[in-house]
């Protein structure tokens, strides 16, 4: 998860997209309490689609967030 912070910090978007990606099917493997992984994931393609212009994609990835996760800091509400 750390990487795909890093990777998206130094602009290279497609690569943190994979990592995220990555992430959620791990954390689907694993079950229920990945969930908090699988919301931090799901925001991070959320924010990548917002830098992208993508808003039918941000909600979609926001509500999968919210889907996985109450905790406000990581919803970002």
């Amino acid at each position: 998860l750390g990487t795909a912070f890093k990777e998206e910090r130094n602009g290279d978007m497609e690569t943190a997209m994979s990592y995220y990606l990555s992430i959620i099917e791990l954390a689907e493997s694993i079950g229920n309490f990945t969930d908090t992984f699988m919301a931090i994931a799901y925001m991070g393609l959320s924010r990548i689609h917002q830098e992208k212009g993508m808003e039918k994609e941000v909600k979609k990835y926001s509500r999968k967030a919210k889907d996985h996760t109450a905790y406000t800091f990581i919803i970002g509400e």
